[in-house]
Formats: C-alpha cells, structure tokens, sequence
C-alpha cells in the first residue's frame, strides 16, 4: 500500500507492467496525477524483484512533453527484429494538449520520442487516445477530439 498522488489529487490515468528480462521480473506502476502531465514511474514489491521492505518506490518522473491532463497511458513490448537487441519494453502516453509520447520504461522511463499530433485551443482538445499492439513495421494511433 502507498500513496501514488498528492492528497486530493485524483488519478487520471493507470497501467501496470511486469519487465521479464529471464533473470528477474520488474513490476512496474505508471500514474499520471492531475492536470501537470507529468508521469510517475513507480517500482513495486515482487517476491522476485529483490525489494524487500514490501514498499513502492518511485523510480522517475516522466516529463518535458505533456503540458495539460494525461488522458491515455498503455504498456507495450516493442520487437527488436535483431535477437541481440531483445524487446524494447514502453509507455505509451497522451495529453489533452494534442501530444503523444513513448518512454523507455527499461531505461528509468527516458523519452524515446514526441510528436504533437493535434492542434488544440479552447474549442478543441484531445479527447482519448490508443495505440495499436506494435508489429515489426510499427504501430498504429487513434484518437479523437472535441470540437465545441
């Protein structure tokens, strides 16, 4: 049990992902709390992980890309297409601003790559948003957005 957000902040968005790289398993938890856009990259307790107090650390804060409330987050395993890279484990993210974003979640959630996709005012902001399971020639987006 821990607190993944502020008290009073509510949590917009959540997934869970289990790293699997053959030696050990990684759980992992992705948040993203309020209207900052920013992510929050949380370790937890697995018997096979090593951590031992039973309690959930954070280990990064995605940030830098999302200006406005995390509508979308989706876990995937991208193939490499060469055995001696091995898969690419990421998280796919997308804001009401209009912006979509992948992170590196075996990297300590370092971005991979941005784009901004819509562009939103007043009228117009991105409503939802997913993603396609990845293949070797890529992946596919959908998303909506509200015109007032």
């Amino acid at each position: 049990q821990f607190q993944a957000s502020p008290i009073g902040e509510p949590i917009n968005s959540l997934v869970f992902h289990d790293i699997d790289d053959g030696d050990s398993s990684n759980e992992i938890l992705c948040t993203a709390v309020g209207d900052s856009g920013e992510i929050q990259i949380w370790a937890l307790p697995s018997s096979s992980s090593g951590i031992s107090d039973n309690k959930a650390s954070r280990i990064a804060t995605a940030t830098g890309v999302h200006s406005d409330k995390i509508i979308s987050l989706k876990t995937m395993v991208l193939p490499s297409g060469d055995a001696k890279y091995g898969e690419k484990h990421v998280l796919f993210s997308a804001s009401k601003d209009g912006t979509f974003a992948l992170w590196d979640l075996s990297n300590n959630g370092g971005l991979i790559v941005s784009y901004h996709c819509v562009d939103v005012n007043d009228d117009n902001t991105l409503t939802c948003a997913d993603v396609s399971n990845p293949t070797m020639s890529g992946c596919r987006i959908g998303f909506d957005s509200n015109n007032v």
